[in-house]
């Protein structure tokens, strides 16, 4: 199909223009075929002008027979607007942004289209270029998402699982606490008694039958106390009560203490130490005193024949202190060299025939050298089997803070309680029967007078009737607590001694009973020497509030 001169309106000068455009542009009628087309389409499809012009577009442009969907000259037609699309030349791979112009004549009829076709190949590849960096930049970044996100849900199970160890910490301290008040408050009547019993008159059976209650209910004493150190030092909350001690006293009286079971045995137990031993050092010396004591009664146990020595070996002294550095040596049963380590583990012990022979809970050697380590030091061994052991203990010691020498504890050697106590009427604060009868005959043996309150309602109701000079008061009670009860008797008396005698006796209860405000602390179970001890510690207090 030829189109006129007079149809297209054009002249030479518009042939020339319509060429030198660099876009494709090509003219349709309205049924898709093609009227025009300039240089630039043509040199893009590689055909001429004739075989061009009565083409169907499609065809040319797309290689098929039939229109495509939504062909942008078809709604051109139909909506008489413009229409702009990019499509995919599949005949050569490129990109085409059409813009179709709706041709109408001069009663504005339609009659067919401009297409005007911009490559935008380089453009397209860019863009899908970018766009697959996107994706992937999206896809990383997801990653990172999915990453955080698994860390924050890692670290939120991690402080749930923190979370969970607290609570289960806090739950054995709880089981902990409650099963040594459980525990030490019927021990508290069985050594409180047999000790009571041994003050009587008794033939040589009984009293030995006495001293075996005293010493199993000791020896039980021991393990809970072992059991209570533990948890203490797995939480970290281990505490020192450090004072100026005589170290030489210390290792004397320990020495002199395990006499007894080393010559039941006919073993040589002795101490040896250097002689410029420092007077007065600054540490805990209770602490010191039960590493020793384990040491030693483990050699003791240990050694059927020979000797067991504690000996005082080395003290260096610098500018923070002293480093002692202790020996116990024995000539026991000896411990294979590959055992060592497994010493110092806990509930560990070299075999179970030990188990049965010598008994123990695998605790003792494992508590005293974390409280060595605690105490800036350490404990080794060396040992061959048939020959014996030895035990070297390092711990450091700050310089006494006086120098004037040991004093004698007048409180320990109170043997009987003061005359100025005579007659003092005091308040057993307690709901355990036993407690309450053990408490009563310990105190009417000292001749003081005591009254009994079965709980912290009792105690207030009996501190506002009557005048007492002392309070004794149990922490666990029914209806009202000792730490209640303290707060409502403070009202009534602000100056009498309030002392919490207590089964509770895991690390910081101390500290907690006396920032409460008791006057002091003492542990279950309790012996006479325990009451005549915070009595005279609190004497001028007491004194002082009967005269008032």
């Amino acid at each position: 199909m030829t189109i006129t001169t007079e149809e297209l309106g054009v002249c030479e000068a518009w042939r020339s223009a319509f060429n030198a455009i660099q876009e494709e542009i090509i003219i349709l009628d309205p049924n898709n075929t093609i009227l025009d087309a300039n240089d630039a389409y043509l040199h893009h499809k590689g055909i001429s002008y004739q075989a061009a012009c009565g083409s169907f577009c499609y065809c040319i442009q797309h290689g098929t027979h039939d229109p495509i969907a939504n062909c942008p000259h078809r709604e051109s037609m139909a909506t008489g607007n413009l229409v702009v699309r990019e499509l995919h030349d599949s005949t050569t791979g490129h990109y085409f942004e059409v813009t179709v112009t709706p041709r109408k004549n001069e009663t504005g009829e339609i009659i067919g289209s401009v297409h005007v076709l911009k490559d935008i190949t380089t453009r397209k590849f860019d863009e899908i270029s970018l766009q697959e960096a996107k994706e992937e930049a999206e896809a990383m970044s997801k990653a990172m998402i999915d990453s955080l996100l698994s860390e924050k849900t890692m670290s939120a199970e991690l402080e749930m699982a923190r979370l969970a160890a607290e609570e289960a910490n806090i739950a054995k301290s709880q089981f902990l606490a409650n099963m040594s008040h459980e525990i030490r408050t019927p021990m508290n009547g069985i050594i409180g008694f047999a000790d009571l019993l041994g003050d009587t008159d008794l033939d040589e059976i009984q009293r030995d039958f006495a001293e075996c209650i005293i010493k199993s209910g000791n020896s039980l004493l021991s393990i809970i106390n072992d059991i209570l150190d533990l948890s203490k030092i797995e939480a970290g909350k281990m505490s020192f009560e450090t004072s100026d001690f005589s170290l030489t006293n210390l290792v004397v009286e320990t020495t002199k203490t395990l006499s007894p079971s080393a010559l039941k045995k006919n073993i040589r137990l002795s101490y040896s130490m250097l002689s410029d031993v420092p007077a007065l050092m600054h540490g805990d010396a209770g602490k010191v005193r039960q590493i020793l004591m384990n040491l030693l009664s483990n050699a003791v146990k240990f050694t059927s024949a020979g000797s067991v020595s504690l000996i005082i070996e080395k003290v260096a002294a610098d500018a923070d202190g002293f480093e002692v550095t202790l020996v116990v040596r024995d000539t026991g049963i000896g411990i294979p060299i590959e055992h060592h380590e497994k010493l110092f583990k806990l509930f560990s012990q070299v075999d179970s025939s030990a188990t049965r022979k010598y008994g123990g809970t695998g605790l003792g050697l494992a508590i005293s050298r974390n409280l060595a380590q605690l105490m800036h030091g350490d404990i080794t061994i060396q040992s061959e089997v048939g020959i014996g052991t030895e035990f070297t203990v390092t711990l450091r010691f700050a310089r006494a803070v006086s120098q004037t020498g040991p004093r004698g504890n007048a409180v320990a050697e109170c043997k009987s309680i003061p005359l100025e106590f005579v007659g003092m009427r005091i308040l057993i604060v307690e709901d355990d029967e036993l407690s309450q009868i053990l408490m009563t005959t310990m105190l009417h043996k000292a001749q003081i007078i005591s009254e009994v309150a079965t709980d912290g309602i009792n105690a207030i109701k009996m501190i506002s009737e009557q005048q007492f000079d002392f309070v004794f008061m149990d922490c666990q009670m029914p209806r009202m607590n000792g730490l209640e009860a303290l707060v409502e008797i403070r009202k009534i008396n602000k100056n009498i001694p309030i002392v919490v005698l207590t089964a509770h006796a895991l690390s910081g209860d101390a500290e907690k009973f006396l920032k409460a405000g008791f006057t002091d602390y003492v542990s279950k179970p309790v012996a006479m020497v325990d009451l005549f001890r915070v009595l005279v510690r609190h004497r001028i207090v007491t004194i002082r509030n009967r005269l008032l």
